[in-house]
């Protein structure tokens, strides 16, 4: 029966025939920072040929999500690398404080789905055990999804179209003044799963329309003994469970929320 009730938690997901996705991360953060190096990431390279066909430097630091000291950066210094599988449009970035799998929406290559995520960060951190003989132990699991809300702009007012939240979501009196706005909501269910929407406006600029970032994220501890899986299925599940009850009836049509 575990087992059973492992697998329909991982197998849990959304179907839409519409849903303007952008972006996806899933973050792991260690317990422990593991030292990198020029030869620790030209290893890691070696031993995943097939996986990933380029490997690209750490471009900036991401700050990990939750309370644990962050790792002091040193210019000049190779502080981390991200692996890029073109294939499916993964993204592995890695720090010694973070480790992180993104899709981003590019040439209409399909979101690939939690499953994949977990996979790419699972054959990561199983080389990076070879290589430095430490265990990769997660403190904390953390998943985003992004969405693009188009905007329509009415006597100067942008509203976004479809109107995101619904109404139990809406701050009262946002959507009758009609002006640009930005609108959070954090909260820690009966789970310990910390949960954040956040709906954002995003200003025209010179090669795009003014739009609305609508981001929800979610993410916990791992628990002394608990199993890394076990914590992703649960802040997974969450978000999949608590998307459908933010979205307003209007963005569940628009979008085509299938049963």
């Amino acid at each position: 029966m575990a087992d059973e009730q492992t697998a329909g938690q991982r197998d849990k997901t959304l179907n839409f025939t519409d849903l303007p996705l952008i972006e996806v991360a899933l973050k792991r953060v260690p317990k422990v920072h593991f030292p990198i190096s020029l030869p620790f990431v030209l290893e890691l390279k070696n031993r995943l040929p097939a996986r990933f066909d380029q490997m690209l430097d750490l471009d900036a630091a991401e700050q990990p999500p939750g309370a644990l000291t962050p790792v002091a950066y040193a210019f000049h210094v190779t502080n981390g690398c991200r692996l890029l599988d073109s294939n499916l449009g993964l993204t592995v970035t890695l720090q010694p404080d973070l480790l992180i799998v993104r899709w981003a929406m590019a040439d209409d290559r399909p979101y690939p789905r939690f499953g994949a995520l977990r996979k790419a960060a699972n054959e990561v951190i199983e080389v990076i055990e070879q290589i430095s003989l430490q265990p990769f132990e997660a403190a904390l699991v953390n998943m985003a999804y992004a969405n693009r809300v188009d905007a329509t702009v009415r006597e100067g007012r942008p509203q976004p179209s479809p109107w995101p939240l619904s109404d139990a979501w809406t701050p009262d009196g946002v959507r009758e003044e009609g002006q640009a706005f930005e609108s959070q909501s954090v909260l820690r269910g009966a789970d310990q799963i910390d949960r954040r929407v956040l709906v954002q406006y995003r200003p025209e600029t010179a090669d795009a329309k003014p739009w609305y970032l609508l981001l929800t994220i979610a993410g916990r501890p791992v628990a002394d003994g608990e199993s890394l899986e076990t914590a992703e299925n649960d802040v997974h599940g969450a978000l999949i469970e608590w998307f459908p009850r933010l979205l307003s009836q209007e963005a569940r049509e628009v979008y085509g929320l299938k049963p």
